[in-house]
């Protein structure tokens, strides 16, 4: 859907993939398949290696450690000594598997609770994915600065008495630069881009050299 700044055409920005890539899979879908790992290692994983090791120390006790391999190998097992085992540790696996699952399972109702959002505008007005239009004329101030690398603009705006803040995230959002540019076209305050803001280095050396001459 094409669009200028000063058009007045409803702009409708879904989620994008990468959104979808880089936040529903890595906190939810990871952290869930995580849990069935944990909870595997915990109803069959982990007893068998208890079984093992039990065993090993009972060839051991009975003085039959030349007869271990041969055993081992009818099982399925290795023939080199098990590792430590124990209850808790199994125990420790069923933990593991609530823990991480809760958090998995959390993160999964939040993303698909947040991906069917939308970031909208119209002629006047911009409204974010959770929230109520905000008119373009009570915006003061828009922040650019983490716009080239992260894809993000901070935006100031008058509620009431009160100053609040909002962003347009391009990343999350395909094609919130033409609500930005929107925004841009309708506004009279202030923008703040990190190509007009020197650093402090920068802004001193001009100031010393004046002083020294």
């Amino acid at each position: 859907m094409s669009d200028t700044p000063s058009s007045s055409s409803d702009i409708t920005c879904h989620a994008t993939k990468w959104y979808l890539w880089r936040r529903v899979v890595p906190f939810a879908i990871l952290p869930l398949l995580l849990s069935v790992y944990f909870f595997y290692d915990w109803k069959v994983g982990y007893p068998d290696k208890l079984k093992q090791y039990e065993t090993f120390q009972r060839y051991k006790a009975e003085n039959k450690i030349e007869e271990w391999p041969k055993f081992a190998a009818s099982q399925g097992w290795s023939s080199q000594e098990p590792e430590k085992m124990d209850q808790r540790k199994i125990d420790e696996q069923f933990h593991w598997g609530v823990g991480v699952g809760i958090l998995g399972a959390v993160c999964l109702i939040y993303y698909l609770l947040s991906y069917p959002k939308k970031l909208t505008a119209d002629a006047t007005s911009f409204t974010p994915p959770w929230g109520r239009a905000i008119p373009f004329a009570s915006v003061h101030r828009i922040d650019k600065r983490p716009w080239k690398l992260k894809g993000l603009a901070k935006i100031y705006y008058k509620n009431s008495e009160t100053t609040k803040k909002t962003v347009i995230d391009d990343l999350r959002f395909a094609g919130a630069d033409k609500i930005l540019a929107r925004l841009e076209a309708n506004f009279s305050g202030e923008i703040v881009d990190h190509e007009e803001v020197p650093s402090e280095t920068t802004a001193e050396a001009p100031a010393t050299k004046e002083e020294s001459s």
